[in-house]
């Protein structure tokens, strides 16, 4: 309850310096934890957005203020957190984006990055679990009531430029470190310790076994698992 209070405190003190800024019309807390840091470059922002009220409170969101944004907290059910890093990192570059919806939710031990000019977007009621790895160097969209469990990671480029020889002459790409931007829907669950890898769309309703490397899109309602992660189940559906 006391580390609710202060978080709320420090959100204030974030809101006052020009980190957080709101795109609503409605007022909700913004709740940092004691060991978050934010290192924000000239222009990045993070953003509240959405004028929604989400009036049922199934997940572990913030109990104590409703409605509200939680990076860097611990899950209200402490029994079933599992061993995590209690250090929390938001990395935004020059004119990058963090844009954060109603009642979500970011637990601690979090890395997220967004290089110049990129941008993130997490919908309402979604809940990214702890140690959850998310690089974004163009767009990435997390869609409403979604959860990302534990040590997930989501990236959307390839990191380094791999090669199929090393003579200069004749070296052929494999990978130019290509960005290709991530979107994944409404109610979708990731399971632990999945990556998701870039140009991936994820359905409405899917499901990410635990595990599994997604590298090409996801149907819909579906239940997928493996490396490369393929449709082990049809019709399927899920409730928080």
């Amino acid at each position: 309850m006391i580390r609710n209070y202060l978080g709320y405190i420090r959100g204030l003190v974030a809101i006052a310096k020009g980190k957080v800024e709101y795109e609503t019309r409605k007022y909700r807390p913004f709740i940092i934890g004691y060991k978050t840091k934010l290192n924000l470059e000239p222009k990045a922002k993070i953003i509240l957005t959405s004028d929604s009220v989400v009036e049922k409170y199934t997940s572990a969101n913030n109990k104590f203020f409703p409605n509200s944004n939680t990076i860097g907290t611990y899950a209200y059910f402490y029994f079933l957190d599992p061993p995590c890093n209690d250090k929390t990192k938001i990395e935004l570059a020059s004119q990058a984006k963090l844009i954060l919806s109603n009642n979500g939710c970011i637990l601690s031990g979090a890395y997220i990055t967004a290089g110049k000019n990129a941008e993130i977007f997490i919908g309402d009621n979604t809940y990214i679990a702890h140690d959850v790895n998310i690089n974004c160097k163009d767009k990435r969209i997390i869609g409403k009531n979604c959860l990302i469990e534990y040590q997930s990671f989501i990236m959307d480029y390839d990191g380094h430029t791999i090669y199929e020889n090393d003579n200069e002459d004749i070296k052929n790409y494999l990978t130019d470190g290509k960005i290709n931007r991530i979107t994944i829907s409404n109610n979708v669950w990731i399971g632990f310790r999945s990556v998701i890898l870039k140009g991936v769309t994820i359905g409405d309703g899917a499901m990410v076994a635990a595990h599994s490397v997604v590298t090409h899109d996801v149907p819909k309602n579906v239940l997928v698992a493996g490396n490369s992660a393929r449709v082990i189940r049809k019709n399927i559906f899920w409730e928080r």
